[in-house]
């Protein structure tokens, strides 16, 4: 399993290299946080869950699937807000695919509702169907406005799939990988090392 996890004491750490030379180097070194799972995280990716309905808000599951998968990769996920937008006109959205295509006027509309998402932070919408109704996750956004819808209901790795998404990840070809398309041969899924270092330049990663 290519995971790296990095345990990291502070914001700054000043030591001699060279020894004799006594050149003084200042080193980034993140500070550590542990998430409700006990991992011990260099990072956090705050999400802010936004269902279209009261009935479209998600069960814990689905919150700590997506721990599962990144905690063990330095990831601490973070809930920022929860909350239902009573919007029933956008229960159903349409989209252009995935990734690709452009978001569409629907999908204009539903991330426009982005209250108490701060700078670097996403949102993760909740709705009913997307149509083309085979898709059940999308992460393709306006510009400014990070996040991704998924359907209730779907399953809960699908969640941090497109989380990968949204921190710069394409899909992987390996079975054993979040993100791999289609049933995962090993639960939870996981990220490779060259993953892992991608999301890490995200703006999106944000020191504990």
């Amino acid at each position: 399993m290519e995971i790296t996890r990095r345990r990291a004491v502070g914001k700054s750490l000043n030591f001699l290299a060279g020894g004799f030379l006594g050149t003084k180097l200042a080193v980034p070194v993140y500070a550590s946080c542990v998430d409700n799972l006990g991992n011990v995280c260099d990072r956090k990716i705050r999400v802010h869950i936004k269902a279209v309905e009261d009935s479209l808000l998600p069960t814990d599951s689905l919150i700590k699937a997506a721990q599962e998968v990144f905690g063990p990769a330095g990831f601490n996920v973070e809930v920022g807000s929860q909350e239902s937008l009573n919007r029933p006109e956008l229960r159903d959205i349409a989209v252009n695919g995935e990734l690709e295509g452009g978001v569409t006027p629907d999908q204009e509309a539903l991330f426009k509702n982005r209250n108490n998402v701060g700078p670097n932070e996403m949102a993760i919408y909740i709705v009913n169907s997307l149509v083309p109704a085979t898709l059940r996750g999308v992460a393709s956004y306006p510009d400014g406005k990070p996040g991704a819808i998924i359907v209730s209901g779907g399953l809960p790795y699908i969640l941090p799939h497109e989380i990968g998404h949204v921190m710069g990840l394409g899909h992987a070809q390996a079975s054993d990988q979040v993100m791999f398309v289609g049933p995962h041969t090993i639960l939870p899924p996981i990220f490779k090392a060259n993953e892992i270092d991608k999301m890490k330049t995200s703006s999106l990663a944000l020191s504990c």
